[in-house]
């Protein structure tokens, strides 16, 4: 980040020998047309180099504020008769953090671990910086009188400005630190928290925590509308509507608690609601789960409709499903067919229902908009004659049925045909037989 490029301010700067750990102020010279700093005259050694710009509203004329831009290089190597050593120094704003302190003035102590929260109470906020995109806060747990690391307790990355954790007490000597990072789009290290104290300025935040902190659990539910009012949820042996959700509960760290999603749900006639998963804290329909965190537990729920198959008459034919009744999710596609018993054929199919199929295809199939009845209609199968000409003024006339549905029409033309070339058949022989009497 350069800072050119959003203050006027003149930079100061600082220099720490890394073998004797003693700073000094330097008086480097700018050049303006290429935004660069010198420092002259630095003897060989190895130094780390920090800069400071007051550019806090109001100006107080102090470094390390609310709005102020700091930066510090990792150490610098300059050898014996080294005459030029290049370093980008890349400087970030300092983070105006208002809770649970506010860094826009000198803190009232040593930057030692003075401040106590109950564990409940501490929430960490602050103002937005312009150029962020994102924030990443961690605390880590330390020890005293050593000061010696312990772990990372807990790391949160953000777009907001506000974050409440949940911390055990600390105890004995023990303490946290709070850290805060801003980042641009590019990912590029743009803000960080510092604190004023009283003997300097520090990097993080350093805080004590006592009593046992409450967990932030939400239940919540997707899916279920207002036509079902029976029970959904159950929490420790409690039941809950879809009215009563969202529902928050406050359990201490590391409590024990149990839940269930209810399922299936009756609605109205021919509907229900199934449960089909679970997010967030856990994702199981039914858990006992430890309160380690804030959070939400999410009830995810598929509205079904029940497809109802029937035949027409009883024992005609039969279907695939078979007769029956089945529950398909809301907008399933459902293929249907029909097959008729010996001495029927099929006719048609009949529906009852948004979504449903009338109509004499076979097969077919029907989209669950809503519950539908789906009712195979059969038919007693036509009769047909086929004449056989054995000899001569002989007709013998074979009566039989068929089922197949798709020849049933053209089975009748053909009956109707035959029956006027029998009817002619006849007629001939009746006038050939006057003719010879």
């Amino acid at each position: 980040m350069s800072a050119s490029k959003s203050t006027d301010k003149w930079a100061v700067f600082w220099a720490r020998d890394e073998n004797t750990g003693q700073s000094f102020p330097i008086n480097p010279s700018y050049n303006p047309s290429t935004g660069t700093y010198s420092i002259p005259n630095i003897p060989s050694g190895k130094y780390g180099i920090s800069v400071f710009i007051d550019d806090a509203m109001p100006f107080n004329g102090q470094h390390g504020f609310a709005g102020d831009f700091d930066g510090w290089t990792s150490p610098i190597i300059v050898s014996e008769g080294q005459s030029l050593v290049y370093k980008d120094l890349p400087v970030q704003r300092t983070i105006h953090t208002t809770s649970p302190v506010d860094n826009i003035a000198t803190i009232g102590h040593t930057e030692d671990p003075k401040d106590t929260y109950q564990a409940d109470e501490i929430v960490f906020r602050w103002d937005a910086l312009a150029e962020a995109a994102s924030y990443r806060a961690w605390i880590e747990e330390w020890q005293e009188p050593s000061y010696t690391f312990v772990r990372v307790v807990q790391e949160f990355s953000t777009s907001n400005t506000e974050w409440k954790p949940v911390l055990l007490e600390s105890g004995g000597n023990g303490f946290y630190q709070f850290h805060l990072y801003a980042y641009n789009r590019d990912g590029t290290l743009v803000g960080k928290l510092m604190v004023p104290y009283e003997n300097g300025h520090g990097w993080d935040y350093r805080f004590r925590i006592i009593g046992v902190p409450t967990c932030q659990v939400t239940f919540q539910q997707t899916g279920v509308d207002s036509d079902y009012s029976g029970t959904i949820l159950i929490v420790d042996n409690t039941s809950y509507a879809p009215s009563q959700l969202p529902k928050t509960f406050a359990w201490n760290y590391g409590a024990l608690h149990s839940f269930a999603w209810s399922s299936p749900l009756s609605a109205s006639t021919g509907k229900r609601y199934a449960w089909n998963s679970t997010s967030g804290l856990s994702t199981r329909q039914s858990a006992t789960i430890n309160a380690t965190g804030t959070g939400s537990i999410t009830g995810n729920y598929q509205t079904q409709y029940l497809l109802s198959i029937q035949v027409s008459p009883s024992g005609a034919g039969t279907t695939s499903p078979s007769p029956g009744s089945y529950w398909y999710d809301a907008g399933t596609q459902v293929q249907v067919s029909a097959s008729p018993a010996t001495g029927y054929a099929f006719k048609d199919w009949t529906s009852v229902g948004a979504g449903g199929y009338s109509d004499p295809s076979n097969p077919t199939t029907v989209t669950m908009n809503g519950p539908i009845t789906e009712t195979a209609n059969f038919e007693t199968a036509p009769f047909f004659y086929w004449l056989i000409f054995l000899v001569p003024f002989s007709i013998v006339t074979l009566v039989g049925v068929t089922s197949d549905v798709r020849r049933r029409h053209r089975i009748q033309l053909e009956r109707q045909r035959l029956e006027r070339m029998k009817q002619e058949i006849l007629d001939r022989i009746d006038e050939v037989t006057r003719k010879k009497g």
